[in-house]
């Protein structure tokens, strides 16, 4: 048989440990509570800085797609003949969908002129 003062002591060290527990377990919850915020708002700003970043990408990409437009109109190729190097005739080699073929001379050579 447990008498009274026994039986009292034991609830009260239960009761004890039980409000022990609470208490880690407010605390811990709490901060669980504050990590989730911090991680929130690291999120946040992870967010925000990848978003600058795209936008850095595509303002990046524009500028080097307009100077590769500026480098390609700079550039001429290699096959491109000047239109003063070609003695152009009245001499027509065709006619046809493309536009009309007419005789001309490159450099002294004999070649065919397209006009569209």
């Amino acid at each position: 048989a447990i008498d009274a003062y026994t039986l009292v002591t034991t609830l009260q060290e239960r009761t004890s440990i039980a409000e022990d527990a609470v208490k880690m377990y407010q605390e811990s919850a709490c901060i669980f509570d504050r990590r989730i915020e911090e991680l929130l708002l690291t999120n946040t700003t992870l967010e925000k800085r990848v978003i600058r970043t795209e936008l850095e990408i595509d303002e990046l990409n524009s500028k080097c797609r307009h100077q590769q437009e500026q480098l390609d109109k700079t550039i001429t190729p290699s096959w491109v003949v000047k239109k003063d190097d070609i003695v152009l005739t009245d001499v027509e080699l065709g006619r046809g969908g493309w536009g009309v073929v007419k005789a001309a001379k490159y450099c002294g050579l004999d070649v065919a002129d397209r006009k569209s």
